[in-house]
């Protein structure tokens, strides 16, 4: 006979790699999204017209700008 709680185990350890991988998807996005707005404030678009597009503040904008510089500049240095 099989213990019941080793399902509910794996199910367990399931929903943590599950919330894992959710977690890293959501950081791949918000580097994408940090990138994205680097380019349009590169192409002269204000930061006060990106929070207002995003529906962010000003200070989230730059938030997402700095995440992304500094994955850049620590890719550069690997």
């Amino acid at each position: 006979m099989t213990d019941p709680m080793t399902g509910i185990s794996e199910a367990v350890s399931a929903l943590k790699r599950a919330e894992d991988e959710a977690r890293a998807i959501v950081a791949a996005a918000r580097l994408q999204l940090g990138r994205e707005i680097l380019k349009a404030r590169e192409a002269g678009v204000p930061q006060k017209d990106i929070a207002g597009f995003l529906e962010l503040t000003r200070e989230q904008v730059r938030r997402l700008s700095k995440a992304a510089k500094d994955a850049a500049s620590a890719s550069a240095e690997s």
